[in-house]
């Protein structure tokens, strides 16, 4: 005889995904999952990366139509950006509007405090360009604002 109460069970991903649901309902869709958000079933924040690197196409798992559908309505689709990339918009952000107020780049000086740390984003975004670490996008926005790369 078949045991009905095995259906009733919620799998691991249902309650992770269920979770996720209930955190963003909660912080907004665009919330970064604090490193030790635990729920029943484990670190949610892993869970997602788990999630969005199979997604992705990084990571090969299988998941159903249903759960891609879910998962694109909690955002998570193959072209989401990552938290690095949501980051790196914030601060980009925050050159422009300093150059928008004060009509110039900020000054790498440690004597300009509000200043210090957006130069050492800007001077670090050099950095990664030369490196090869930045999307032609990206350098493309930095140069839109008058950083020379």
């Amino acid at each position: 005889m078949l045991d009905l109460s095995l259906l009733a069970k919620r799998s691991h991903w249902d309650i992770m995904y269920e979770a996720a649901v209930q955190f963003f309902s909660e912080h907004g869709i665009d919330a970064e999952v604090p490193d030790d958000y635990e729920v029943s079933e484990g670190n949610l924040k892993a869970w997602i990366k788990t999630e969005i690197t199979v997604v992705k196409g990084i990571v090969k798992l299988y998941r159903s139509p249903e759960q891609l559908e879910k998962l694109a309505k909690i955002g998570i689709t193959s072209d989401m950006k990552n938290a690095f990339d949501k980051r790196w918009d914030r601060q980009l952000e925050r050159v422009r509007a300093f150059v928008e107020e004060h009509g110039r780049l900020p000054y790498y000086s440690v004597r300009r405090k509000n200043e210090f740390p957006i130069a050492v984003w800007i001077n670090n975004q050099k950095k990664k360009a030369k490196q090869g670490l930045l999307t032609d996008e990206q350098i493309k926005m930095l140069r839109d604002l008058g950083i020379t790369i």
